[in-house]
């Protein structure tokens, strides 16, 4: 089996690539000139250099390959023009050179978000035909990327996947919550909001079966821990794993706001992307983050191997051996 990956450098993207070589495929990945390669570094696969934006790159790299994983995709920036260039016109344009091209794929994968959905004001799940209310550029940016590939839906074998939270070894955005309970601070944006939430190794099991299972074309899909928890929930899950004693701050959603507006102005000087800027702020003030998987259960028999608690202490053991903690 011959595969493309976009995104392979990434969290997600490189836990994937992993479990392709398990099985066994011949991976290539398409990576940019300047892409930092520390998580493909000693694995056995091939180099494509190219840009998303040049149909040619896209042309060459698709070619002879079995099955297409686009994860490649801009998660912090400064304006929405960059979210929609890197989300939606990325993905536009290799929909339309996949529809055009002389290679034939047997599926294209793309994985989309949860933010693309927008939350859930009630705490009800949101299933795969609810509409769609996102909250955030990223969000926006996520959902045209999904109105872009549409209408190819009836010309090439595609199928969506949204993910909520995804936490794992490698991750930088829920690592950051790790680090402000190992310094004792069990942070809390207000109480009995929900969240979904998924493993890395459990989003990528359910990746794989949405791409190779065929039912999946033309289906949208969320893949998901399929209960719902609190952060406190997890806040604790992860106390308890690192064994630290802690002192509760429940920040006021003014302050959030006024945090990230500092954050973000401070990031602005040194030129420095931030996942805590005024757009996350933005979805961390929302009430419910909850998606059904139902579908995925019943279509992909999706069914999580790691419990939270699992997760959290295999993530646990990860930055400890690898000196992030």
């Amino acid at each position: 089996m011959n595969i493309l990956v976009t995104g392979a450098t990434g969290f997600i993207g490189s836990h994937l690539v992993e479990a392709l070589l398990k099985r066994k495929y011949h991976v290539a990945c398409l990576v940019r000139k300047t892409s930092n390669l520390r998580w493909l570094t000693g694995l056995d696969v091939e180099l494509v250099y190219g840009e998303l934006s040049n149909p040619a790159d896209i042309e060459k790299a698709i070619a002879g390959r079995d099955y297409f994983y686009h994860l490649a995709g801009v998660t912090k920036a400064f304006t929405k023009e960059e979210y929609f260039k890197g989300n939606y016109q990325s993905t536009k344009t290799l929909m339309e050179t996949c529809a055009n091209s002389r290679h034939s794929l047997k599926k294209i994968l793309h994985v989309s978000s949860l933010a693309a959905a927008g939350p859930s004001l009630d705490g009800t799940p949101l299933r795969e035909d609810c509409a769609c209310k996102p909250v955030t550029w990223y969000g926006e940016s996520k959902l045209q990327a999904e109105a872009a590939i549409l209408p190819f839906m009836d010309k090439l074998p595609i199928t969506i996947v949204r993910p909520p939270i995804v936490y794992g070894p490698r991750d930088t955005d829920v690592f950051d919550y790790f680090k402000t309970i190992k310094c004792g601070i069990r942070l809390l944006t207000g109480r009995g909001k929900k969240y979904s939430i998924v493993y890395v190794e459990d989003l990528v099991e359910g990746i794989l079966s949405a791409c190779e299972t065929p039912v999946s074309a033309g289906r949208i899909y969320y893949i998901a821990d399929p209960r719902i928890y609190e952060w406190e929930n997890i806040a604790d899950a992860i106390k308890k794993t690192i064994g630290r004693r802690t002192i509760t701050l429940n920040m006021p959603h003014c302050v959030i706001g006024l945090a990230a507006r500092v954050n973000e102005n401070i990031c602005k000087c040194f030129n420095k992307k931030t996942i805590f800027n005024r757009q996350k702020a933005m979805e961390i003030l929302q009430p419910n983050w909850v998606c059904d998987t139902a579908k995925a259960t019943a279509e992909l028999h999706f069914a999580p191997k790691y419990t939270l608690e699992q997760g959290i202490q295999k993530t646990y053991e990860w930055y400890k051996e690898n000196k992030w903690l």
